[in-house]
């Protein structure tokens, strides 16, 4: 008998995934669809097959790392330059306006249907909601092959800030938990904190890593090449991990440290495989974590809805009113407007903080995965509706 208790499960969910992928290949569904369907099938909500997913979450928190880092590969920093404007000005605003908005929409809504929330746990699900998926937006435009088009640099410069933004957004979850005494000091002083080692970590990985990668890659040993991304990779993770960031944002910034280097594409041919068995890992997770209740089911989807023109709005306006133009405002607009990954550990922190129930968070995960599973759909009519609104009217 092995000692992996997981390794079963595992693949089972790898075989069922293929036979569905393959199954809405016929009928023209994306593939990240199929993966989240997969994850439905095998969890609580359909047979029950996985009742303990743990292991597979942090699976797929790694390829979410991986996809980060595939994809600091492809910028330069000439390129984060030329998108300061959405990063430090477009990024704060989408979050701040989208979080009070949603806040205020969520909180309403509840007093409608006859429940209690306060503004605390409404402006803390605010910010859940205002979150995008950079796992699925990453994905979908590197499918599509649009991540360096206009809309695609767009979309990144606003979910860039937006993992920024994480540990900002889980210190005001602390603030607003019942009985907690953090002041604004404190979290000016954690805040400044997070900007010293961002910047910090960015100087210090350009100037070690090309140097690293010119090592690996001049090595000419194949096993060398795969252990070496992997190192760098997971070697900048845990170091933002340590300072109390993402493991993708660190990521990142390892990609976009080493992307000039001349030898940075033999490093992205490698982590090509890794990337996309444990990014697919990710997305069959996102469905493990769907546990419906078929009576609340109808104002789920309706609260989906709701978010997703919401966010899509708020981001299509900041993007035009920074100079972009309305078709590629609308397009990146509507393509950020499912709700992300992160939010999963926004909720998280609020439910142990007793700022939301253990009923509200059920609700809130559906909404969160109900928004990812039309994500792909967002993508395929977002081009069709930016025609519509910029189109000239008629002459007279």
């Amino acid at each position: 008998m092995h000692g992996f208790e997981f390794l079963d499960e595992l693949v089972i969910l790898c075989l069922a995934a293929v036979i569905v992928i393959l199954v809405f290949k016929r009928f023209q569904l994306p593939p990240v669809v199929g993966l989240i369907v997969t994850g439905i099938l095998a969890g609580p909500t359909g047979f029950g097959y996985i009742t303990e997913s743990h292991v597979i979450t942090i699976i797929a928190e790694l390829g979410v790392t991986m996809l980060l880092f595939s994809t600091g590969l492809e910028f330069s920093m000439d390129d984060l330059v030329r998108l300061k404007r959405i990063v430090l000005i477009g990024g704060p605003l989408q979050i701040i306006l989208g979080s009070l908005l949603l806040g205020t929409v969520v909180v309403s809504g509840a007093t409608l249907i006859g429940e209690s929330l306060d503004w605390g746990a409404g402006i803390a699900i605010g910010m859940m909601f205002a979150l995008s998926s950079t796992a699925i937006c990453i994905n979908v435009l590197k499918q599509r092959d649009e991540l360096m088009t206009s809309h695609g640099k767009a979309i990144l410069g606003i979910l860039i800030f937006q993992d920024i933004a994480v540990v900002p957004m889980i210190i005001v979850i602390s603030l607003l938990t019942p009985g907690n005494e953090i002041t604004v000091g404190t979290i000016l002083l954690r805040l400044g904190g997070v900007a010293v080692a961002i910047v910090t970590l960015t100087w210090l990985l350009r100037l070690v890593f090309p140097r690293l990668v010119r090592f690996v890659a001049r090595a000419d040993v194949p096993e060398v090449l795969v252990l070496g991304a992997l190192t760098l990779c997971f070697g900048a993770a845990a170091i933002t991990d340590l300072l109390g960031m993402s493991l993708a944002l660190g990521a990142f910034i390892a990609g976009v440290a080493i992307s000039e280097s001349e030898d940075s594409r033999f490093i992205d041919r490698v982590m090509m495989p890794f990337r996309d068995a444990f990014t697919s890992i990710f997305f069959i997770s996102i469905g493990l974590l769907l546990n419906v209740n078929l009576l609340d089911l109808p104002l789920n989807i309706v609260g989906a809805f709701v978010v997703i023109l919401i966010n899509a709005v708020v981001a299509t306006g900041i993007l035009h009113m920074l100079g972009i133009p309305w078709r590629i405002a609308v397009i990146a607009g509507i393509a950020l407007a499912e709700v992300g990954e992160f939010s999963f550990v926004l909720a998280n922190t609020a439910l142990q903080g007793t700022l939301i129930s253990n009923e509200a968070y059920q609700r809130i995960l559906v909404v969160i995965i109900i928004t990812m599973i039309v994500a792909p759909l967002l993508f395929a009519v977002a081009p069709r509706v930016s025609r519509l609104v910029s189109a000239k009217p008629p002459a007279a």
